[in-house]
């Protein structure tokens, strides 16, 4: 927790720093790890292309039939896929789960080269589902049967499938506390992928490298963890796959954190920052732009750190100005925190009236937004505000937004966020005394 000053006076306000994990990438409590995994994504197999939900049932029965082309079943295949990945983004992921028990129970025996890559990725999208739903041995289970089903499959696209299903093997084991393991799954993809043209061996060879640095990171290895970064810059800096990008960008964020977190080499930070802003600064990719905001971000905060709050706001004022009308999550997300924490610099400053002005246009503002750096910055703020009313006296109002705290997020399963709940609660219940 920060404090601020003001007239002598402190001011238990808070403010987002950088390196806070998102939910679901925590392993144990006070023990956060930025590791990755690959999601689903649509499938676009076999020259298959976008088609409305009619073309893509007509797409599935045609595929059904024992007497189907290859390329009718592999389309079947591919319609099913994307149905089950469009149920998991509804939340559906029972009946995400169900479809890709169905396309491995109609083509999971099918010895033609054109199902192999649909069966797999089935398999591969069935393990995420899993390890979304909490079940984590089960996840590995499947992961581990993409991996004998189809480890020695020579096709491109069969092989990416086989890297994610290492990559999130490897990363459902970090979550579960076995680094040993998860480091040597790791270790063994790079080496058996490291090589490989094929875009999601790419994807997952970079993620790899990253995940790694995170396991040796905590281990207090920063030299070996930073060397891991510098790796992923060297190999994929040029890459032109969005997925891989967002992994060099990681990769350059992470080093600048480290740099300034565990070194206080806040300069040397700053420049890594920067480096991301010169790459990707004009990327379209939703990924690289919310890495592009989150580096501005951080470059802000570590500027902060050194008491450089006039150059902190400038920076915060850029992720505004850059990205106040970005429609990705992600990066709303970063456009929240970056309000989030101009309106902390300004309390820093004694400016509060100004403060209170940004705390409350991002209330209204993003109050309602699902993502979860939005949903921790707006509890942030109103906490943050309420902080402000005490210190003028105005204790009702300032109980009143207290409480609001905790009737909006009491039932937040988000770290940050029952953090500054318990802070509400505690606040509160220090006023009644």
């Amino acid at each position: 927790m920060a404090t601020f000053k003001q007239g002598g006076n402190d001011f238990p306000a808070i403010g987002i720093l950088p390196g806070k994990a998102a939910p679901g990438r925590n392993w144990a409590r006070n023990a956060m790890f930025a590791a990755v995994a690959i999601a689903l994504a649509a499938c676009h197999s076999a020259g298959k292309q976008d088609k409305p939900d009619s073309s893509a049932a007509a797409s599935v029965e045609t595929g059904r039939g024992e007497d189907a082309s290859p390329g009718a079943r592999a389309q079947a295949a591919g319609a099913l896929l994307d149905k089950s990945v469009a149920l998991v983004q509804q939340g559906k992921t029972e009946e995400a789960r169900a479809i890709c028990d169905e396309i491995i129970r109609l083509y999971g025996e099918d010895a033609s080269p054109a199902m192999r890559e649909p069966v797999a990725t089935a398999l591969f999208h069935k393990g995420w589902v899993l390890g979304s739903q909490g079940k984590a041995e089960e996840a590995i289970a499947i992961y581990d049967e993409v991996i004998r089903r189809h480890g020695e499959d020579a096709s491109p696209g069969v092989r990416g499938q086989v890297a994610k299903a290492n990559l999130n093997k490897g990363w459902t084991l970090m979550r579960q506390g076995k680094t040993t393991e998860a480091a040597a799954i790791l270790d063994e993809l790079v080496r058996r992928y490291g090589e490989d043209a094929s875009p999601a061996a790419r994807e997952a060879v970079a993620m790899a490298i990253f995940n790694k640095s995170e396991i040796l990171m905590k281990q207090d290895k920063t030299g070996e963890a930073t060397a891991l970064l510098d790796e992923v810059v060297r190999r994929y800096g040029e890459d032109t796959l969005p997925a891989v990008r967002e992994r060099v960008a990681m990769a350059l964020s992470g080093k600048g954190m480290t740099l300034v977190e565990k070194q206080s080499k806040a300069e040397e930070a700053i420049a890594a920052f920067d480096e991301i802003v010169r790459r990707y600064g004009e990327d379209d990719s939703p990924g690289v732009r919310e890495q592009v905001a989150k580096a501005l971000f951080s470059k802000a905060w570590t500027l902060g750190s050194q008491g450089k709050a006039g150059e902190a706001i400038a920076i915060y004022d850029e992720v505004i100005l850059r990205h106040g009308e970005d429609a990705s999550s992600g990066v709303r997300g970063q456009v929240a925190k970056a309000n989030l924490n101009k309106g902390w610099s300004l309390m820093q400053q004694g400016k509060i009236a100004e403060a209170a002005a940004i705390l409350d246009e991002l209330a209204r503002r993003y109050g309602e937004d699902a993502s979860p750096a939005a949903r921790e910055a707006v509890a942030m703020a109103i906490f943050n505000k309420s902080e402000i009313l005490i210190k003028q006296d105005k204790t009702g109002e300032a109980t009143t937004l207290l409480d609001e705290v905790v009737r909006r997020y009491g039932e937040d399963d988000s770290s940050g966020i029952r953090e500054t709940v318990a802070r509400a609660r505690d606040r509160k219940a220090r006023l009644s005394r």
